[in-house]
């Protein structure tokens, strides 16, 4: 329990760091990798994370193609 309070000190940290410092890509990798170690203390699922994506959940196939054919 002790180090979930220390990463989630790290994430007020980088959160301030990041509104000081909005285009900072250290600092946004920092805030990121702070996220994940608190998800992976509290057990939650991290697996479709990834720096700087946005991740989107599809379900079946025909919204798989939607989603893959849309631009961008």
């Amino acid at each position: 329990m002790h180090q979930l309070e220390r990463w989630e000190d790290a994430l007020r940290d980088y959160a301030v760091l990041r509104r000081e410092m909005p285009n900072d890509v250290e600092v946004a990798r920092g805030f990121f990798d702070v996220q994940v170690a608190i998800k992976k203390s509290r057990g939650e699922e991290i697996r479709k994370m990834r720096f700087g994506e946005d991740v989107e959940e599809v379900f079946d196939r025909d919204e798989f193609r939607e989603v893959t054919d849309s631009p961008g």
